[in-house]
């Protein structure tokens, strides 16, 4: 049998989550921490945005099941596999007033922040 959709359902509405392994593959991870979407709740509102300057997103503490941790955070999840990764997310504010562009800080990518200049476009230039 196959999986169809976007299960196994996950979130701390559920017992011995997150260690017990079923996490959404793909989930619009809500700044309010409530999982509301996740629930069936609601289809949304203005706390779920991550649009303020003092909201931060950071790592966990590696728990297999939800007490202490924040929620949500960046730890990583495989399996039951908890990995705290140490990345950090924060500093959402938009582009410019009146703009629907959004920029955001990370850190804790190999070690230090990320690089704030745009990459460079790859050429198909011979090596």
């Amino acid at each position: 049998s196959s999986i169809r959709g976007n299960t196994p359902k996950g979130g701390p509405f559920l017992d011995g989550w997150p260690g017990n392994g079923r996490h959404y593959p793909v989930a619009l991870l809500q700044a309010d921490g409530l999982y509301e979407l996740e629930q069936n709740i609601n289809g949304g509102h203005s706390d779920d945005l991550w649009n303020s300057a003092d909201q931060k997103l950071g790592p966990g503490n590696g728990e297999k099941i939800a007490s202490s941790a924040p929620y949500p955070n960046t730890d990583s999840y495989n399996l039951g596999n908890i990995v705290v990764t140490g990345i950090t997310i924060e500093n959402f504010q938009y582009k410019a007033e009146g703009s629907s562009t959004m920029s955001f800080e990370i850190s804790g990518l190999g070690g230090g922040p990320a690089p704030t200049s745009p990459p460079v476009a790859p050429t198909n230039a011979p090596v």
